[in-house]
């Protein structure tokens, strides 16, 4: 019989932290679920495995556990497989979202990642560390998550229903090597998605800017590196790329047009902001025309304390008979205002507000 007193040490002994440092990444997520779920504006594994869906899915957090994409495969009942791609979902989403892009997939793709998904949840056994040659210690920090759930309701082993796995990419671990091979698949499936060219050619990456087309996607798409040559003024060439020669910008109530002016404005005036653009909408308006929408963010000292300021831009990118790229023909950025929501530079851990 244990003691009374052991019992009573045993009810107020602190449970391990199953977020902390060294615990348990996947137990974690069950614990958090809802939250991360939100995120994407997902349905959870278990909801789908009760409804007799099967799925493979991964959600993918960069730095500071910003999400970044959902990828979903999806078979229901009575319908076809299909992918889908989650962009992070907005504020004003409650509950579930629509993809921001979906296709029908091959029976073979969805055979496939199943075989590739086998053992995914599975944890490889850890080899002793051999020293460099150069007595050099490699430490991994400021990983990726990803958390791969798949469900397959009609099979015999209740474990085999339902699966999860989150795991971070300093781990090299089978959930991480699934999680690349469903973006791949996805970049390769969705035919806008492969037409985005940059982001060194990482799927997950890929993947995220694709969430942000609508409309005429393919034309998006061709259109989206536009919008990269823009972010940085430090980066002149570029930015003169970008712009069409006769391009008019609109910043914060002083005009600019004529030859290369809006491009070298432009460029000048994010340097003196401290400023970077970033593209958030890219809606492919026909064949020839993307309309953009944007913001910039600059960081700024406030009482000891670096405070995100953002300020809304939309382009209108067209494309040149002339070389058949994309160039922004219209540019109109609005007034700075402190961000609602940001997270302190340079920081491992998050402390938005």
């Amino acid at each position: 019989m244990i003691p009374l007193l052991a019992l009573a040490a045993l009810a107020v002994a602190p449970s391990p932290d199953r977020c902390g440092r060294h615990g348990d990444q996947t137990a974690c997520y069950i614990a958090h679920q809802d939250t991360y779920l939100s995120f994407f504006g997902l349905r959870s594994a278990e909801g789908s495995r009760a409804a007799g869906e099967q799925i493979r899915r991964v959600m993918i957090f960069g730095r500071v556990g910003n999400p970044l994409v959902a990828v979903e495969y999806r078979r229901a009942p009575g319908r076809e497989p299909v992918v889908g791609i989650y962009g992070p979902a907005s504020e004003a989403v409650r509950g579930r979202a629509e993809p921001a892009y979906e296709a029908a997939i091959p029976p073979a793709e969805w055979d496939r990642l199943g075989s590739a998904g086998a053992f995914f949840d599975r944890a490889l056994v850890a080899l002793p560390a051999e020293p460099r040659a150069d007595g050099a210690i490699v430490v991994c920090s400021d990983a990726w998550l990803d958390i791969v759930e798949a469900t397959d309701p009609d099979e015999e082993s209740p474990r085999r229903r339902l699966r999860v796995a989150a795991q971070d990419t300093c781990q090299h671990g089978l959930a991480n090597a699934y999680a690349l091979e469903l973006a791949r698949t996805a970049v390769r499936l969705l035919p806008a998605c492969g037409a985005i060219s940059g982001e060194g050619g990482f799927a997950p990456m890929i993947l995220a800017a694709c969430a942000k087309l609508s409309g005429d996607r393919m034309a998006a798409a061709h259109a989206y590196e536009v919008t990269r040559d823009a972010q940085d003024g430090h980066e002149p060439d570029r930015v003169s790329h970008a712009f069409a020669p006769d391009a008019r910008l609109d910043w914060m109530g002083q005009s600019t047009e004529g030859p290369g002016r809006a491009a070298r404005n432009w460029a000048a005036n994010l340097r003196e902001q401290l400023a970077n653009f970033f593209p958030d909408q890219l809606r492919g308006e026909s064949a020839s025309r993307v309309h953009v929408t944007g913001h910039l963010e600059r960081w700024q000292e406030e009482a000891g304390e670096s405070v995100l300021w953002n300020a809304p831009v939309e382009l209108v990118a067209e494309l040149s008979r002339n070389d058949r790229e994309f160039h922004i023909a219209r540019a109109s950025v609005g007034a700075f205002a402190r961000a609602r929501h940001f997270c302190d530079p340079g920081r491992l851990e998050i402390r938005c507000r």
